[in-house]
């Protein structure tokens, strides 16, 4: 292929529905995003958040803002900084199976 031949790759998102997350999921196919940016967090129906490496939120998308005490996520990533990736850690630790609701339904 020569330079210049090359398509753009297709991207999440509406523009491409067969490559929506949710899409990708129902078809029992595992979607992971490393990102930097919050733009298609709504497509999204679990989150893990890491600081440093280091998991400091695993779970419903839905529960992400509440769990950092945030009204905008925007502000997550500076959030993340007021304190040490060991201490979310900890936090996680001890208050993070109380945000996770993904064996709620498990057997019914």
């Amino acid at each position: 292929m020569r330079r210049g031949d090359a398509r753009p790759r297709p991207r999440f998102g509406a523009g491409n529905p067969d490559l929506a997350p949710r899409t990708l999921a129902r078809r029992r196919r595992l979607v992971i995003n490393a990102t930097n940016t919050l733009s298609d967090f709504h497509l999204y129906d679990r989150i893990v958040a890491l600081s440093e490496g280091v998991v400091v939120y695993n779970g419903p998308r839905e529960y992400f803002a509440y769990y950092f005490g945030l009204e905008n996520l925007d502000a997550i990533f500076a959030h993340l900084k007021t304190r040490s990736s060991e201490d979310w850690k900890a936090s996680w630790n001890k208050r993070g199976p109380y945000f996770d609701v993904s064996n709620e339904t498990a057997g019914t």
